[in-house]
């Protein structure tokens, strides 16, 4: 093995970085635009999901704790697809494609199966904030993790997770 090229485990938490500031900067700025929500609120929400109501008057440790919560999904997210694509033949015929549906179902995940498991407070899907939502995880989550596992295993097809 080439010392220099990179591992799966490296590529996937690297991926992973980078998919958690996509994120959270998508969902930062679109809070903003839409709310005038602040990026500390943001992630106090996010805390929110293991801390409850609780989280939302809590200082910036609350919101460090949620950054942490965030970065942790995306990495989880990231992991599972590259663990999959060198099982599941399909990921890796169209990464665009492949990318966006990715992306909607990590929305979908997220949203109805996550997020009412959590601690968080209980909120109806309305259109508009949906169709952003998944537009987000379409264009920020999904399509730069198809892209950079298709751009991994296509320079290193023998890698694999286990």
């Amino acid at each position: 093995m080439n010392s220099n090229s990179p591992s799966f485990y490296r590529a996937a938490f690297g991926a992973g970085l980078v998919i958690g500031v996509l994120d959270g900067t998508a969902a930062c700025v679109s809070a903003y635009l839409r709310r005038s929500v602040t990026p500390e609120a943001v992630f106090k929400y996010v805390a929110g999901g293991v801390f409850g109501k609780d989280a939302f008057t809590g200082g910036t440790d609350i919101a460090l704790w949620g950054l942490l919560f965030h970065f942790t999904i995306a990495m989880a997210w990231t992991v599972l697809f590259f663990v999959a694509f060198k099982k599941v033949s399909i990921l890796s015929m169209n990464k665009f494609l492949v990318g966006f549906g990715y992306g909607l179902f990590v929305w979908l995940a997220m949203t109805f199966i996550v997020v009412p498991l959590s601690n968080l407070p209980s909120v109806p899907v309305k259109l508009v904030p949906a169709l952003i939502g998944i537009g987000i995880h379409m264009f920020v989550i999904g399509m730069p993790i198809s892209l950079m596992a298709n751009n991994f295993f296509s320079k290193h097809p023998n890698k694999a997770p286990l």
